[in-house]
């Protein structure tokens, strides 16, 4: 079990930080369905740096990641909002929802991750086996 955790939080702050800029400062991709297929491409691209053979050991890496996520890009949302109107209040109640929302999201994104992976895997073999017999 080798888990880079370094890669895998820079790679968080790296995408949160980029769906922040994307959505709400450059304001090139807007709808609520359009930051949902940010955040599953986010967990999509972080599966690929999880490198864990058993399934358990993925998908519990997989979940303490996306509740990271979740947490990183709430807090930099929860930031924006303050830095527009200094008299804002912040709803925390609302925020504490949103990050299991985005977690969930993250979480799928990371699940769908799996398919490829298994994929190259048996192509990888079968190259291997049709090596050896020739």
């Amino acid at each position: 079990m080798t888990i880079n955790y370094s890669k895998i939080i820079f790679l968080n702050l790296i995408t949160s930080a980029l769906i922040w800029i994307l959505v709400f400062k450059i304001g090139i991709i807007s709808g609520f369905e359009n930051i949902i297929f940010l955040i599953a491409c986010a967990g999509f691209t972080a599966s690929f740096f999880v490198k864990e053979s058993l399934l358990a050991y993925y998908i519990k890496v997989i979940f303490l990641n996306s509740l990271f996520f979740g947490f990183l890009f709430v807090l930099i949302f929860d930031l924006f909002a303050s830095s527009i109107d200094s008299q804002a209040q912040v709803d925390l109640i609302g925020s504490i929802y949103f990050i299991p929302f985005c977690g969930v999201v993250y979480f799928f994104g990371a699940l769908a991750g799996i398919i490829p992976r298994g994929i190259r895997e048996r192509l990888r073999k079968k190259n291997e086996n049709l090596l050896d017999r020739s």
